[in-house]
C-alpha cells in the first residue's frame, strides 16, 4: 500500500510541476500579448498622424503620388457627406413653428421697418386688435380692404 501511495505522491507533484509551469509560461504569454498590443495602438496612433499630415500636404498641393492621391480624394469625399448629413441633423433639430400662420403667404415679403427708415419721424401706432377665440374668429368671416361698402 506504501508503493501505491508513494506513486500517488510522485505523479500528484509531477502534475503540480506541470499545472505551475503552464501558468507561469501562460503568464508570459499573456504579459508579451499586452505589450504587443500597446505597440500595435502605438503603431496605429503613428500610422493616423501621419494620414494626417500627408493631407494637410495634399491640401497644399504638395502629394504628387498617384497612390496616395485617390485615398486623400476619397477623405475629402467622405468629409463633404459628413458635413452634409451634419447639415441634416442641425436642420431637423431646429424647432419647427407651428399653426395657421406660418404657412400663411403674404404678398409683401419686404421689411417691417422699412417704412419707418423712410418716413423721418416715427410712423404712428397703431391701436391694438381685440384677441378673440379662434372659434370666434371663424365665426365672424373679417372684411377684405376691397370690399368696402359704396356710398351713393
Amino acid at each position: 500500500m506504501s508503493d501505491t501511495l508513494s506513486k500517488a505522491k510522485e505523479y500528484a507533484g509531477e502534475k503540480w510541476e506541470d499545472l505551475t509551469t503552464s501558468l507561469s509560461t501562460h503568464r508570459a504569454v499573456r504579459g508579451l500579448q499586452k505589450q504587443i498590443t500597446k505597440l500595435v495602438g502605438e503603431r496605429d496612433r503613428v500610422m493616423i498622424e501621419i494620414g494626417r499630415k500627408v493631407h494637410a500636404l495634399y491640401g497644399r498641393g504638395k502629394v504628387r503620388n498617384a497612390d496616395i492621391l485617390p485615398l486623400c480624394g476619397r477623405i475629402d469625399e467622405i468629409g463633404k457627406r459628413i458635413d452634409a448629413l451634419n447639415a441634416q441633423v442641425r436642420d431637423l433639430s431646429q424647432p419647427k413653428p407651428t399653426g395657421v400662420l406660418t404657412e400663411a403667404k403674404l404678398a409683401d415679403e419686404s421689411e417691417l421697418d422699412e417704412a419707418a427708415e423712410d418716413d423721418e419721424g416715427e410712423a404712428p401706432a397703431e391701436p391694438e386688435a381685440e384677441e378673440q377665440s379662434p372659434e370666434a374668429a371663424a365665426e365672424e368671416p373679417a372684411a377684405a380692404p376691397d370690399e368696402t361698402p359704396e356710398a351713393d
